[in-house]
Formats: structure tokens, C-alpha cells, sequence
């Protein structure tokens, strides 16, 4: 009897065993061909790191990828060259305008351009997904080298200027000529003496460069850009009128009345650091001191010439939000520019022009370069308040 009740104990086992495995193979077997039927829909997504709209379009993405594992998003920031030229070739392959910007969103046979059509739009296109989307590897971005090479040419010129009409300002010539002025003992150690000098004003800037430009490109720029960009239009408005006011007050040669200049507590400072060289122009570390003490000096004369550099830098910032070789290339390209007033003014002492009588010169000219950078200045305004509302 106890036999045949742990038999048939153990026949039940059994058999609840084999129809929990049945019904186990069933159902997967059933999800199976549910994932079989479940359409794979491809969305590529075009936006870029300044644009204050792409954060809220990505943010719908992000949300669409987590709700729905049969949707897969390709982003592509436009920041880098290479992206640029795949987003035209999708303008090209959906028949847009060249001239639409992101954020933009292709997905099936359909594109969505802008927060307000994708927020509106895209889930009515997931719905009614009826070809492949497009796929990024079927194009080529080689057909709009050209258009790439002309935008690196504009951003060269741009910065070239920048930098270069930056080293005009009154605080850096002044400063070298004060210099020569008091330590130039004979003609064969002028360009000793300059370029030593130079070359602790460029490296300083440099460096200054490479910092703030990895503090700005660590922002999250899709959230603070806008706001960036309303800083810069400020800085750039009151160099338009501070470089305005200087040019009038330059014509009417009231050089006391210049606005964009340094500090006189600064101006003081750096007087002293190079009457305290003329005791060691014997020393073996007398070049040494001068290229030092023009790194010093630029620490201050940032105050006098940063908001044109980082101008320059946000600039650059729209190009590539990261740090490689396109970065350095400008930075060094502004710089050398910012250096080239003060190499021509070294050259022109060396072959004999008198310290005074070159700042004679520059001061009759001043309200020239005082003129011109307010036109540049505008022109870079009107640029961003462009890009920035419109």
C-alpha cells in the first residue's frame, strides 16, 4: 500500500515536471515569434552640442529607447566635419534644403526638422514606419569636401583676425616699447631682448587658451550654450561701444580718456618687474628673466585683451566641442597672429627706427585701429545675435 502511494507520489512529480517544461518551451517558443514580428525601427539623429533645442530632442529619444527596445537612434554631431558631411548627404538623399539645421531627425521615409515638428511628429512616424530608414554607411561625405574646405578657410581668416587685431592694443605695444625703452643698452641685442619677451607672451596665452577651452567644452552645452552665447553677445556689445568711444576720443587725440586699457595698478606693476631687470642685463639668465617676465605681464594683459580671445574660443567651440589637433591649429594660429604687431615693431627697432618715435606713430593711428576693431567687433555681434534668435 505504501508502495503504490509513493508511486503514484512520484508519477505526479513527474508529470507536473513534464507540463511545466511543455508550457515553458511553449511560451518561449510563442515570444520568439513575437520578437520575429516585431519591427526594428531606426531613427538617425542629427544635433549639435550648442544647440539649446537638441537637449529637449534628445531627451525624447533617450526616453523612446528606454520604453522601446525595437527602436535604435544613430546620433550625429554635426560639431565634427565628418557628421556634417552625412547629414548633407541625408538632406540630399530626402530632398531638403541644404540650408535646414539641426535638431533633425530621419526616421522611415519621413524627416523631422526642429523641436516642435519632431515633439509633434515622431511617434505618428514610429506608428506608420513602413521602409527602413535609410542606412548612415550607403552614403558618401566626399562630394562636400569643397564646402568643408571653404568653412575652415572662413574660421581661419576669422580667427587670423581676431588675434591679429587683438595685438594692436595699446596694452601690448605700450608694454614693449617701455621695455626696449629701458633695457636696450646696444643694436645687437634688440631682437634678443623682444623676442624673448614674445615668446613669455605666447606661451602664456597658449596656455590660457588650452585651459579655457577645456573649462568651456566641459559644460554641458546643450543646456548652457543659449546662455553662453547671450554672455558673448554682451562682451562683444560693450567692445563695440568701449572701441568706439576710444576712436573718438583718439581723434580728438584725449589719449587719457581711452577706455580699453590696463589698470594703472597693473600698468605700475609691470613698470616695476622691467626696471628691475636693467641691475641683471649682464646675468647669464637675463633672457631667461625677460621671456618670464613676459608671461607674468601677460597674466595681466589678459584682463585688457580676454574678452577678444574668448570670443575666439567659443568660436572655435562651435567647430568640435573636443580637444584634438583642430583646436590646437587655431589656438596657435590666433596667437601667433596676436604676436605679429609686436614682432613688426621688434623688426622696425632693429633697423633703426627710435622707440619714440614709433610710439609717436601708433598713437596718430590709434584711432584707425580703434575704428577698425569696432567694425570687426559689429560685424562678429551681428553674426551671433544672428545664430543666437534667428
Amino acid at each position: 500500500m505504501k508502495r503504490k502511494l509513493f508511486f503514484k507520489k512520484y508519477l505526479y512529480v513527474i508529470l507536473s515536471l513534464f507540463s511545466l517544461t511543455v508550457l515553458s518551451v511553449g511560451s518561449v517558443n510563442a515570444q520568439s515569434e513575437n520578437d520575429e514580428q516585431i519591427i526594428q525601427k531606426e531613427i538617425v539623429y542629427f544635433y549639435s552640442s550648442t544647440c539649446s533645442s537638441c537637449g529637449r530632442v534628445s531627451k525624447i529619444l533617450n526616453s523612446l529607447v528606454l520604453t522601446n527596445r525595437n527602436i535604435e537612434v544613430h546620433k550625429y554631431n554635426i560639431m565634427e566635419v565628418e557628421n556634417k558631411g552625412i547629414m548633407n548627404g541625408y538632406l540630399k538623399e530626402y530632398g531638403i534644403d541644404f540650408g535646414a539645421t539641426v535638431p533633425i531627425v530621419f526616421v522611415s521615409d519621413k524627416s523631422l526638422c526642429g523641436y516642435d515638428e519632431i515633439s509633434e511628429n515622431l511617434q505618428s512616424a514610429l506608428d506608420n514606419y513602413s521602409v527602413e530608414t535609410i542606412s548612415i554607411h550607403e552614403l558618401d561625405s566626399t562630394h562636400f569636401e569643397e564646402e568643408f574646405e571653404l568653412l575652415s578657410k572662413m574660421n581661419f581668416l576669422s580667427v587670423f583676425l581676431a588675434g591679429f587685431l587683438n595685438g594692436l592694443n595699446p596694452c601690448s605695444i605700450s608694454m614693449l616699447l617701455f621695455l626696449v625703452s629701458v633695457l636696450i643698452t646696444q643694436k645687437n641685442n634688440v631682437l634678443k631682448i623682444c623676442f624673448s619677451y614674445i615668446a613669455g607672451k605666447y606661451i602664456c596665452f597658449l596656455l590660457l587658451g588650452t585651459v579655457l577651452y577645456k573649462v568651456i567644452s566641459s559644460v554641458n552645452l546643450m543646456s548652457s550654450y543659449f546662455y553662453i552665447r547671450i554672455v558673448m553677445i554682451i562682451i562683444l556689445t560693450l567692445l563695440v561701444i568701449y572701441n568706439f568711444s576710444d576712436f573718438l576720443s583718439a581723434q580728438k587725440e584725449k589719449y587719457n580718456k581711452i577706455k580699453l586699457q590696463l589698470p594703472k595698478k597693473i600698468k605700475d606693476f609691470n613698470h616695476s618687474l622691467i626696471k628691475k631687470l636693467q641691475n641683471l642685463i649682464d646675468k647669464k639668465t637675463f633672457y631667461v628673466l625677460i621671456f618670464l617676465i613676459g608671461f607674468v605681464i601677460s597674466l595681466g594683459e589678459f584682463l585688457c585683451t580676454g574678452q577678444v580671445y574668448l570670443a575666439t574660443l567659443v568660436t572655435v567651440l562651435e567647430l568640435t566641442n573636443e580637444f584634438n589637433s583642430t583646436v590646437v591649429f587655431y589656438l596657435i594660429i590666433y596667437n601667433l597672429a596676436l604676436c605679429i604687431p609686436l614682432i613688426l615693431i621688434s623688426l622696425l627697432i632693429y633697423k633703426g627706427k627710435q622707440v619714440f618715435s614709433i610710439g609717436n606713430v601708433f598713437l596718430e593711428k590709434m584711432h584707425i585701429i580703434k575704428l577698425t576693431n569696432t567694425v570687426f567687433f559689429a560685424i562678429i555681434l551681428a553674426f551671433m545675435i544672428l545664430q543666437t534668435f534667428f
